[in-house]
């Protein structure tokens, strides 16, 4: 469609629970996957649950995302158990790493960042160019201001890692701030109180990456802390497979879409404000039976955005929260169906 410009502005607004009907429309001779109720499982009657829905208890078997028995892999107390929410029969799920802000300090790599100069303590990482190289699973703990560089993971398939901001600002003028391009999994974790911003150039030399946070594998937000993203040449957080948000609060601007999961977003409870060039948050995968879905629990949204507020190739799941949408597109642009707009999104305009 022919864009419009947008005021880039920031917009004071007290979030009111207003219901809006639903600009998409379903198709009557197809089936629903996403239709009935829904039930969160977890795998203990006293686990808490964060998006504040009533939760039940679970006998069956739970295994997390590497594929290995949870009950084995979490063995520590502080890990929290798994959430499943059950729509239907299909799940959508958040699994203990996902869940996990935590971590212990005396194991951790520490990366000091001044301006152009790097320190690394611990092991696992590396400086090549303008490169912090994180090379092997692990927690790697990031502090300071980078004002040209960039956080590159590339580990094998079968580790994990999470990247810690502690108060950071990064720059990148050459590609994305933070560009994960192997793993299984990669989380970025927001401690409570830090403040963590990264911005990338409206003329990158690599415009092969998508996003000012730009993930090939898995990637999962968590923490209570806050991430601004300035996506000047696409995406703000951009992912080639499955998007988890857990928590945290997010301010995101973007030359095209906000936020962009290419199989899925998943979102427990989160904070965020976007504004956005294309659409707020975009889902496309429409080859995967079970991916192409957008699913949130919870939370506070404010979207502006100069095409669609929301976008997803499968399903449109909402059913918690608020959504203050204004957008010059549709509210949900969903090719399958939509659940829940009615009930908790509201348009600005």
């Amino acid at each position: 469609m022919t864009k419009r410009m947008l005021m880039l502005s920031a917009i004071c607004l007290f979030f009111s629970f207003v219901t809006a009907g639903c600009n998409n429309q379903s198709s009557g001779n197809m089936t629903d996957p996403f239709s009935g109720n829904t039930t969160i499982i977890t795998s203990s009657d006293n686990a808490a649950d964060p998006s504040g829905i009533d939760s039940v208890s679970s006998q069956t078997e739970t295994i997390d995302a590497s594929g290995s028995d949870a009950s084995e892999a979490n063995t520590s107390s502080d890990k929290p158990e798994p959430i499943e929410y059950n729509v239907s029969g299909n799940q959508i799920r958040f699994t203990s790493y996902d869940l996990t802000d935590t971590y212990d300090e005396a194991s951790t790599t520490l990366i000091q960042m001044d301006k152009m100069e790097v320190t690394i303590t611990g092991i696992g990482a590396s400086i090549q160019d303008n490169k912090i190289l994180i090379t092997q699973e692990g927690t790697y703990i990031f502090e300071g201001r980078l004002t040209n560089g960039q956080i590159y993971v590339n580990v094998s398939d079968q580790e994990k890692v999470q990247l810690v901001l502690n108060n950071v600002e990064i720059f990148c003028n050459t590609s994305a701030p933070i560009y994960i391009v192997n793993a299984d999994k990669t989380v970025i974790t927001l401690p409570e109180g830090t403040v963590n911003s990264v911005s990338d150039s409206f003329a990158p030399i690599d415009d092969t990456v998508k996003g000012c946070i730009y993930s090939k594998d898995d990637l999962t937000f968590n923490g209570t802390g806050t991430l601004n993203v300035t996506g000047n040449y696409n995406n703000a957080i951009s992912c080639k497979n499955d998007l988890t948000i857990v928590d945290g609060t997010y301010n995101l601007t973007a030359a095209n879409n906000g936020l962009k999961g290419n199989d899925s977003i998943s979102i427990l409870t989160c904070t965020m404000k976007i504004v956005s060039m294309d659409d707020g948050c975009k889902v496309d995968n429409d080859t995967d039976a079970d991916k192409g879905y957008l699913f949130i629990a919870g939370g506070s949204f404010d979207i502006t955005a100069n095409d669609d507020c929301f976008q997803s190739t499968r399903a449109f799941i909402i059913q918690g929260g608020h959504v203050l949408a204004r957008c010059y597109g549709k509210t949900v642009n969903c090719d399958g169906y939509s659940i829940g707009a009615e009930n908790y999104i509201s348009s600005g305009y």
